[in-house]
């Protein structure tokens, strides 16, 4: 008897193991197809010319997101946005090189806290956010476009 409330033990930790590994951000999960989007845009971290993507994520008035992707500015490791803030931007999505850290850097911290929105990093190793008072997350693995993330 024992063998078996073992077995059923080990089984159930290895299922919640599993239930862990999915991305609970319900930004990321309503916008994936945009973060698959701007990750395939910058050849999956690896254009040689380090060119990042970027898009605004907007809460529009029926409470869903929609997006709005930045002009490319093909500059070299960032992204520039020239004009006004979208009105109801909740976040900033973008794409970090393989070759730069997968964290958000301290220009990614300071553009968080200076529009007071979560700001996403799409990385080879993942997605990271910082939130406006400079709290950094890792918000999902490397494996986070793979069908069943949002399950």
């Amino acid at each position: 008897m024992w063998k078996s409330v073992g077995c059923v033990l080990i089984l159930l930790l290895a299922v919640s193991q599993i239930a862990s590994c999915g991305i609970r951000d319900k930004v990321i999960c309503q916008n994936l197809s945009l973060f698959y989007t701007l990750w395939k845009e910058a050849a999956f971290g690896m254009h040689p010319n380090r060119v990042e993507r970027s898009a605004w994520i907007i809460l529009n008035p029926a409470g869903s997101y929609e997006s709005r992707e930045w002009p490319h500015s093909e500059e070299r490791s960032k992204d520039i946005w020239k004009g006004y803030i979208p009105f109801h931007a909740v976040a900033i999505v973008h794409t970090h090189p393989t070759i730069a850290d997968e964290r958000p850097s301290h220009c990614d911290l300071l553009t968080a806290k200076k529009f007071g929105i979560v700001l996403y990093v799409i990385s080879n190793k993942g997605i990271w956010s910082v939130d406006p008072i400079g709290k950094q997350t890792k918000q999902a693995d490397s494996q986070w476009y793979k069908p069943g993330s949002c399950d």
